[in-house]
């Protein structure tokens, strides 16, 4: 079976992208430096790089326009998709931050194509399993007090506080 899919780069802020070489959309954008203020281009910038592999001998990606790809007849698409900003910490403002979003998301982008499946996956479960696993919650010293078998109704019913 092969693959048949568009895939689209958007934001609901201020934004323009651009196409890379062959398969790479860079969306470049800044939020708003003040709620009320839409035109108001002072707030941090923002990059974002899609970076589309794709194989298969009759697979092929056409770029529809700068922000939209198609992809065709292809046997196994990867989708990379990084992105970084121009924060530089709580006290510099955004305007003074001399951070380049899109040269920083490009150098990890390349990272990122240089790891292996594998590498790239156990990095993933590593960042985001230091995030969600900070707590955790025992509402019993002993599994044994409460059956498992029984109702949720009838456990609520015998709860104590």
């Amino acid at each position: 079976a092969s693959l048949f899919f568009n895939a689209t780069l958007d934001s609901r802020l201020q934004y323009h992208s651009s196409i890379n070489g062959k398969n790479q959309i860079i969306m470049e954008g800044s939020c708003p430096g003040k709620r009320n203020q839409a035109d108001d281009h002072q707030g941090i910038k923002f990059s974002a790089v899609l970076d589309l592999q794709i194989g298969g001998e009759h697979g092929v990606a056409h770029n529809l326009d700068a922000q939209n790809f198609r992809v065709e007849n292809a046997d196994w698409a990867v989708i990379l998709l990084v992105a970084s900003s121009s924060f530089a910490g709580p006290f510099t403002k955004p305007s003074d931050s001399g951070k380049n979003s899109t040269s920083e998301a490009l150098t990890m982008i390349n990272t990122v194509k240089s790891l292996s499946y594998s590498s790239l996956y156990a990095r993933h479960l590593d960042d985001y399993q230091r995030l969600f696993h900070r707590v955790s919650l025992h509402l019993s010293k002993s599994n044994d007090s409460i059956s498992s078998s029984k109702p949720t109704s009838d456990r609520v019913r015998s709860f104590q506080t």
